[in-house]
């Protein structure tokens, strides 16, 4: 169970998140420009006069920017959770600290049920129809 003393505690851990998220961000861009730099200006190649029997073309560049991307589309993945886990937190309770709303239920990992309405009364069959007035 969390037990915040803080009451900027949500705050500042969102705002921890949002930094690690922009440092996996950065990276991703990186990977990606040295990707293209070992593609292109970086690419290895034999000196004049040798004669190269190794094949020296390599998948790891491609690799490196398959990674960048992928690096970069899980930050904005995460960087979008946390924004909407953000304003989730203060539509609900906006000025109140994160200790002070009950995570009761999250946290002991109950949901609520409401009981079930009661049934229905059983049918019963009427009473035949029966008259003692007589027509005449």
């Amino acid at each position: 169970m969390l037990q915040a003393t803080d009451p900027t505690l949500f705050d500042t851990l969102v705002r921890q998140i949002k930094i690690w998220v922009g440092a996996e961000f950065a990276m991703g861009v990186l990977k990606i420009v040295l990707g293209v730099l070992l593609q292109t200006a970086l690419y290895p190649t034999c000196p004049d006069g040798c004669i190269c029997d190794i094949q020296i073309q390599s998948f790891y560049p491609f690799l490196a920017i398959g990674l960048g991307c992928f690096w970069i589309i899980i930050s904005v993945f995460l960087f979008r959770r946390v924004q909407y886990i953000q304003q989730a937190r203060h539509a609900r309770a906006p000025d109140a600290p994160y200790h002070e709303i009950d995570h009761s239920n999250l946290e002991a990992g109950k949901l609520t049920i409401p009981p079930p309405p009661p049934p229905p009364p059983t049918y019963t069959e009427p009473p035949a129809y029966t008259s003692n007035t007589t027509v005449t």
